[in-house]
């Protein structure tokens, strides 16, 4: 898979924590990257991007997906640990590569 942007260069780890929850949950949930994109307002192409390490959305945009993709606050708390984990492990990959 080619990595477009320098995010996806720079967070693996964090776009892969967003590509797991969001694709996983969408399938689950029977959505359509189209249907997810129209609830919580971004395009189709940003949802399949996102789903393929290739943007990395404002945390706002994570908020709404989550909520949308009905996380409840014990698995929104979840995702953030998980998020920041993976951002703590790739700012200390980068910085090693320095």
């Amino acid at each position: 898979m080619k990595m477009r942007n320098n995010k996806s260069k720079y967070y693996p780890n964090v776009l892969k924590v967003l590509e797991v929850n969001i694709y996983s949950r969408r399938k689950e949930l029977g959505m359509s990257q189209q249907e997810l994109s129209q609830r919580i307002g971004v395009s189709r192409n940003c949802i399949q991007q996102m789903e393929c390490y290739e943007h990395m959305p404002l945390t706002s945009t994570i908020l709404d997906l989550l909520l949308e993709l009905g996380y409840t606050l014990d698995g929104r708390t979840e995702f953030w640990k998980a998020y920041m984990d993976a951002y703590y492990q790739d700012k200390a990959r980068f910085k090693e590569q320095e």
